[in-house]
């Protein structure tokens, strides 16, 4: 981090969630730490133009290094202040200089390329109403969320259109990355209403999977953190992740939760009700 300012200001980290379990390749922990605030905060004062890292830990071979966290920052008297980050990947301590290397912006704006980036959009609402009639009680009622959109007119697979997608730009202004470049880390804030119309009563869970692969899905719902503790290996294979109990035929229910496409999975990811 960089102070750009001519003053001191007051960083405050909360709610911060890390992954760095052995053999352990998703940030669902990460998530599931962030949700539940189950670290403690930290604070930093950087002084005029001055410079701090925060976050740099040892991580051991074959593990993912995920980083979750709320961040506030102010002066001293407690005003909104700017400061610039940087994302450092790694540093070999016997030769630290290597760290400065710029990262290297995309040349043709294509999917296989590396990009870097500023994001927006990272934390979305949706409201689901999906409801389930006599000839669908044998299939799953499904919505999709977050593929990467590679070309300019084609969201294909996903049921919002790209809303839920994060846009990147390219902030060192070489290139412009068209399209959406990414959904990991979009946080969802999901309202669903389902209404039983199969004609018969029957108990229904809320599910999770993708249409592209695998998937680690989660669910943090009335303060309550759940994920299964393993991937789903298979697209379109369902994991049940809420009860909605038992509801009548006509009757409504609403259920609101969170959850986010973590990383290594694969998008579309897919939220829906099934009848158990």
């Amino acid at each position: 981090m960089y102070n750009p300012n001519d003053f001191d200001i007051e960083l405050n980290f909360t709610n911060i969630g890390t992954t760095i379990d052995a053999n352990w390749v998703s940030d669902v922990y990460a998530w599931r730490d962030y949700l539940t605030a189950a670290n403690n905060p930290v604070k930093i004062t950087l002084h005029p133009y001055e410079y701090a890292n925060i976050f740099s830990r040892q991580i051991p071979a074959h593990c993912n290094f995920g980083v979750i966290s709320r961040v506030s920052i102010a002066d001293k008297q407690g005003n909104p202040a700017a400061v610039t980050f940087f994302d450092l990947a790694y540093v070999d301590e016997a030769k630290s200089g290597n760290a400065t290397e710029p990262a290297q912006a995309s040349v043709t704006g294509a999917k296989s390329d590396p990009h870097r980036g500023v994001g927006a959009g990272f934390y979305e609402t949706f409201t689901l109403n999906l409801s389930m009639s006599s000839d669908e009680q044998n299939k799953a009622k499904v919505v999709s969320f977050g593929k990467d959109k590679t070309t300019d007119t084609s969201n294909d697979g996903d049921s919002f259109d790209g809303k839920d997608l994060i846009q990147m730009t390219d902030s060192s202004g070489q290139i412009t990355v068209k399209g959406l470049a990414g959904n990991y880390g979009v946080q969802m804030d999901v309202r669903l209403n389902f209404t039983n119309n199969t004609g018969s009563v029957g108990n229904f869970k809320v599910v999770m999977s993708s249409t592209g692969g695998a998937i680690y899905p989660f669910v943090s719902l009335d303060g309550v953190f759940a994920y299964p503790g393993r991937r789903i290996d298979t697209a379109k294979n369902l994991m049940e992740m809420i009860d909605l109990g038992t509801i009548e035929n006509g009757q409504s229910v609403s259920v609101s939760f969170f959850t986010a496409l973590t990383a290594v999975s694969t998008a579309p990811f897919i939220i829906g009700v099934i009848r158990a």
